[in-house]
């Protein structure tokens, strides 16, 4: 397994994903990831644990998301607001 915290050099990748027309550029350190947009200077910094937990939220999200699709499914209810005469 490659240890970040003893490289020397930081990894440095083109994606192919775009930001407005740019590719973004990846850059890997020991305890965040730069991106940026090629060909600009300005770069964000980002700690490991908030892209982990970012991905968390959005997969709890998604999980939420196909429960109650599920349920809904098993269950039809009637609509809430209908009048009963």
């Amino acid at each position: 397994m490659t240890r970040l915290a003893e490289r020397k050099t930081r990894c440095v990748a083109e994606t192919s994903a775009l930001h407005r027309g740019r590719p973004l550029v990846v850059t890997l350190t020991s305890h965040e990831v730069w991106i940026r947009e090629k060909g600009r200077r300005l770069l964000y910094a980002v700690p490991y644990s908030a892209i982990y937990e970012t991905g968390a939220k959005l997969a709890a999200i998604e999980a939420r998301r196909l429960k109650a699709e599920s349920r809904t499914r098993r269950n039809p209810s009637p609509a809430r607001n209908a009048r009963k005469d």
